[in-house]
């Protein structure tokens, strides 16, 4: 399972995965995340990975049209099950013609950061509490 950034569209995509299956590669798929107007983040997977829900992390795009929400992918194989964020976090570029500007880019970019360790502390405890209550239901079942 590969994170992607900065892909145009579905059919620059699908031309990959095009690409990769008349090179011998086995089949692949992709799912694209719909923010990032010309710029999308996804994924590229194959089978058996499935992805079983895509949603955006909207809280990651901390300026609408400067940055991108993220991508969450909730995945499963072999009865495994995982989730996977993918961000594109914001850059200095060309376009950050003074010094000011430059800074505003990096002062995004580390609202971005703030906001993935919120999800991320979040996602973590939830997933703990859920551990406690299978641990709870595991121990009255066996007594």
């Amino acid at each position: 399972m590969l994170a992607v950034q900065e892909v145009e569209n579905e059919q620059a995509m699908e031309r990959l995965v095009h690409i990769l299956r008349r090179n011998g590669m086995k089949e692949y798929r992709f799912v694209l995340g719909a923010s990032g107007n010309k710029q999308h983040i996804g994924f590229l997977f194959r089978p058996p990975v499935q992805v079983d829900k895509v949603s955006e992390v909207e809280s990651i795009a901390v300026e609408k049209g400067k940055t991108r929400a993220g991508l969450l992918a909730e995945c499963s194989v072999s009865g495994f099950s995982w989730q996977m964020l993918a961000v594109h976090l914001k850059s200095t570029s060309h376009a950050d013609s003074t010094p000011a500007l430059e800074e505003r880019s990096r002062s995004l970019r580390q609202a971005q950061a703030s906001q993935i360790r919120a999800w991320a502390d979040s996602t973590r405890n939830a997933s703990q509490q859920q551990d406690r209550k299978s641990t709870r239901l595991n121990s009255s079942h066996s007594s």
